[in-house]
Order: C-alpha cells, then structure tokens, then sequence
C-alpha cells in the first residue's frame, strides 16, 4: 500500500472513530476545501477525551503528556503522528 493510501486509511479510519465517540454528533463536512481543525468542530473538552481514548483503542497507541499541541490540531496532523508512532513501534 503506498504512503497516500495509507494516509487515506488511517484519514478514513480516524473520521470514523470520531463520529462513534461524538455518538454522531460531529459529522465532517466534505473537505474538498480542506479539513477543518478538530477546535472548529465543536468537541468540548469531554468529547475530545472521549475521542482521544477512541484513538487509542483504535490505533493501540498511548498519548503521551509531551504530544505536541499541533498533533491534536487537525485529522491530518492526527494521522502523520499515528503512522509515525505505528511504525516506529509506538504501540502500548
């Protein structure tokens, strides 16, 4: 699977663990003009808990307190930090 694929997977995956953990109350709109940031869609501080525990169910990842603040801002940011972390072996 190349790179792009890959990214699109973990994108396409991401979106879903969002929407299951929001219990469908933030659905993306289509990001044809981009995505939008993760502050942009209304999750309140339990809701992004709630979806940053999802993750890692997920994903099999642990966040770490040293997480950069640009990870959590977009679905993107979110998915570079995930593969990078899934192929360096950063899985708990």
């Amino acid at each position: 699977m190349s790179a792009v694929a890959g990214r699109d997977v973990l994108l396409s995956r991401l979106v879903g663990v969002l929407e299951r953990s929001s219990e469908g109350r933030v659905v993306l709109p289509e990001h044809g003009s981009g995505w939008p940031s993760l502050d942009a869609l209304g999750l309140d501080s339990v809701g992004m808990l709630n979806f940053l525990v999802a993750v890692e169910d997920e994903f099999g990842i642990e966040w770490q307190d040293d997480v950069p603040p640009e990870v959590l801002s977009s679905l993107p940011a979110m998915a570079s930090f995930i593969e990078a972390e899934l192929s360096r072996g950063g899985t708990r």
